[in-house]
């Protein structure tokens, strides 16, 4: 048990490997400040400017990163979160970030476990690198869950409860298996897609999806199957996204109402979801 407060850097690892366990650290610029291999199993990261700065290779399996003033962790090296509650900051995690003389850094995230949550802008600002999603929860957060600007694999885990999309898709957005939203869904930007990469294994109608207006248009991509480019495997995939049609998202096109279709050939390619339109035909 020890604390760490008071300096520009609580805990700074330059080479090496270091461990961190009970111990609590806070009032810094940044609490940690990894350049090295760090294992953070427990303690407390609290009331700093940042919570963490990464630069190296940072694995989080326990422990509580709260309250900081911006990220709680900012990634431009390895970050491995496994386990622990990364709560109430500005970002969660903010993966790539331009450093201090204005260079772009990109990160690489990988998370299976632990909770992201109740932060006040995005669980997950995924600006530069990789992340990739294959269990945790990402909830409650004020804004998105996720933030993609940069390349997303989700394959596992769950978001939910948040003020915004639990993702906000303005990058490249890879799912597959478990991977499920249970609230807002998916808000699609304008030219992007969701890019399925294996079956999806939720519950039908569990990934709800926003289009951008004025890009809703009868024809646009939604979901691309590269798994398996073929009616059969776009049919099923179908069946696991809903389209959001509450609030302002109308999604008319002229007189008729849109819908979600696997392509055919003609109203788009084999193997993608597309937006389309429903017609009525009396007879």
């Amino acid at each position: 048990n020890s604390s760490a407060h008071g300096c520009d850097t609580g805990i700074k690892v330059n080479t090496g490997t270091a461990a961190v366990s009970n111990c609590n650290i806070y009032s810094n610029k940044y609490g940690i400040d990894n350049k090295g291999t760090l294992y953070f199993k427990s303690g407390n990261v609290y009331s700093n400017t940042y919570g963490g700065r990464n630069y190296g290779t940072l694995h989080m399996s326990g422990g509580t990163i709260y309250a900081n003033t911006y990220d709680g962790i900012r990634n431009a090296g390895t970050l491995n979160i496994s386990g622990g509650t990364i709560k109430n900051n500005q970002y969660g995690v903010r993966n790539g970030f331009y450093d201090e003389d204005n260079v772009l850094k990109s990160g690489t995230l990988n998370v299976s476990g632990g909770v992201i949550q109740s932060n006040t802008q995005d669980g997950i600002y995924n600006y530069s690198g990789t992340a990739t999603i294959t269990g945790g929860t990402i909830k409650d957060n004020q804004r998105y869950g996720t933030y993609n600007k940069a390349t997303m694999n989700y394959t596992g885990g769950s978001s939910g409860g948040n003020s915004g999309y639990d993702v906000y898709q303005d990058g490249n957005y890879k799912m597959s298996g478990s991977a499920s939203t249970y609230s807002n869904g998916v808000f699609l930007a304008k030219g992007k897609i969701i890019e399925i990469t294996g079956p999806l294994t939720c519950v039908d109608g569990a990934i709800k999806v926003t289009i951008e207006k004025p890009y809703d248009v009868a024809g646009r991509i939604v979901a691309s199957c590269t798994y398996g480019m073929n009616k059969n495997n776009a049919d099923a995939m179908l069946k696991k996204l809903t389209l959001n049609t509450t609030g302002g998202n109308k999604y008319t096109q002229g007189n008729r109402k849109a819908a979600l279709r696997s392509a055919t050939g003609t109203n788009g390619s084999i193997g993608n979801i597309v937006l389309s339109e429903e017609y009525y035909v009396t007879y």
